[in-house]
Formats: structure tokens, sequence, C-alpha cells
């Protein structure tokens, strides 16, 4: 089953705000890394429940993306819906 992966306004933010901090308009490796981030993201269409569940609230989920001392928490919900036929 796939799912859809909806950002709210403060993730589209976040996700423009990091692009900028880091420089990924003028250096290759920083934009290569930014679109691994994204396809992180993306990637939960597939599995949204492979990441861990939070600490501070059970119905929210993360993922965690980048390299110590540079990584970066990923929170999302899943919600499920039925369609009828």
């Amino acid at each position: 089953m796939a799912y859809e992966v909806r950002l709210t306004r403060r993730a589209i933010g976040d996700l423009r705000h990091i692009y900028q901090n880091v420089e990924a308009e003028t250096s290759v490796a920083a934009d290569t890394w930014f679109r691994g981030l994204e396809a992180a993201i993306f990637s939960l269409e597939d599995d949204p429940a492979r990441g861990a569940i939070t600490r501070e609230r059970p119905r929210l989920r993360q993922l965690l993306y980048g390299n110590k001392p540079y990584v970066y928490r990923i929170i999302y919900s899943i919600r499920a819906f039925s369609v009828l036929l």
C-alpha cells in the first residue's frame, strides 16, 4: 500500500531554511546531500512505519538523516484512511 507524503507549511519552510543554510545552491556536495534529505522524506510513501516512535508523543514517528554532528530529525505521523468501492 502506497502512502501520500504531505508536507506542512512549517516543514516546507524548514526545508527552505536548510537548503539555504547548507548553501545547496552554490555547492554540488550540499545540493546532493539536500536531495538525499528530500528523497528520505518522500521514501516514507513506501514504508512509513519504519521510523521509530518518538518519546514525546507516541502518535508521532521520527526518521533520522545525516551524520553526526549534523543529524536532522524528521518528525511525522501516519494517517490511515480507507476507500469504499
